[in-house]
């Protein structure tokens, strides 16, 4: 939360610093302590705000309306 104070997301730094602790826990491997931080990706879309930031623990299909 220390880095993330200065940035524009330091109204959010609690919540940033929360997502990011429960991704590498999602990933790391605590038998060897390691963490492949390749399974880590991080992603953005247009409009929206900092609120509406999360952590999709999976995969995330970006599929765009064809027909109505």
């Amino acid at each position: 939360m220390t880095s993330l104070g200065s940035k524009v997301v330091s109204n959010f730094k609690r919540n940033m610093a929360e997502m990011c602790k429960d991704a590498i826990k999602a990933v790391a491997d605590f038998e060897r302590k390691d963490v492949n931080f390749e399974l880590i990706k991080m992603g953005s879309k247009t409009g929206g705000s900092l609120s509406d930031t999360c952590l999709i623990e999976g995969i995330l299909i970006d599929k765009e309306m064809s027909h109505p």
